[in-house]
């Protein structure tokens, strides 16, 4: 019996000590035990890695009853300049690169987590297409819900990684920044990014339905909803039109007046034709980003 607790206690001693460097790292602040490394050092590692679980994780510890969602021009929309128009605490949910299904998908994740009064929804015309309906948000899902799921996974891993690299050197690790100077980037978006959301667009009746599930759950349980339309800049607004797609929009934003409250941002107008008001086609600065959080929230 002996030779065989140690031969299991040598045969495990790896993942012990892989549990052990993950309890007193932990990049997502799942078991939130040990503060060994820094929130600062994880929001430049971590987050970018995987804003999905973190914002996840962060959520189902301190759930909020107001929230914003969509994807990264959402993220724009600065939760204490909200908090400071109206008061009330709000949960900036949106994720980079989200689609609508994801969107989706954070809501019915939200109020199982929290009772929600007030949901805005951020989305751009570019989403609204059936053709792109991934959602990596059910995997942050499964690993909230399962800890062997955070244990095992690649991109914790990575995350810990990351975490004490950074921790060491105190050097920026500059994930996800663009190896383009910006009129590169611009263009490069234009050309691909912009191909891509509208060459093979396809009408997302399944979306445009689970829409109008979530507008009608909020209209009985008295939850405030509002779409808004970040804006972007008028090289992309074109773009629409050169793909034959007028149309659509127009159709688009019928769906979504039908559903609740829209503050569309996203047309020729004096904030989108000034290049300057840009990072790049789809991002407008912060600058820009807290005159839409002024005319939306503060009314």
């Amino acid at each position: 019996m002996k030779i065989f607790l140690g031969k299991a206690l040598i045969f495990s001693s790896p993942f012990l000590a892989w549990l052990l460097l993950l309890v007193l790292v932990d990049p997502f602040n799942y078991f939130n035990l040990s503060h060994l490394v820094s929130d600062d050092v994880k929001m430049a590692t971590s987050y970018k890695l995987n804003g999905r679980l973190w914002k996840a994780i962060a959520f189902k510890r301190s759930p909020s009853s107001c929230i914003v969602l969509g994807d990264s021009r959402a993220l724009g929309m600065d939760a204490e300049r909200i908090r400071k128009l109206t008061g009330k605490d709000f949960f900036n949910f949106a994720h980079g690169g989200a689609t609508v299904e994801e969107i989706i998908e954070t809501f019915e994740y939200a109020r199982s987590c929290a009772q929600l009064t007030d949901v805005y929804i951020g989305v751009n015309f570019d989403l609204y297409n059936d053709y792109l309906s991934s959602n990596l948000f059910s995997g942050a899902v499964s690993v909230v819900k399962e800890s062997r799921y955070y244990i095992f996974n690649r991109s914790v891993a990575e995350a810990l990684f990351q975490n004490l690299v950074t921790s060491i050197t105190k050097r920026d690790p500059r994930i996800g920044a663009p190896r383009m100077d910006k009129e590169e980037f611009w263009q490069y978006l234009l050309n691909y990014s912009a191909s891509i959301a509208y060459r093979q667009y396809h009408y997302p009746s399944h979306q445009y339905y689970r829409l109008q599930q979530i507008a009608a759950y909020c209209r009985d349980n008295r939850i405030k909803l509002v779409f808004f339309i970040p804006p972007t800049h008028v090289d992309l607004q074109k773009k629409v039109e050169d793909f034959g797609l007028t149309g659509a929009r127009e159709r688009f934003l019928g769906d979504l007046r039908a559903l609740a409250v829209v503050y569309d941002f996203d047309y020729p107008n004096e904030w989108t034709i000034q290049r300057d008001n840009f990072r790049d086609p789809f991002h407008c600065t912060q600058d820009l980003e807290r005159l839409v959080i002024a005319d939306i929230w503060g009314e």
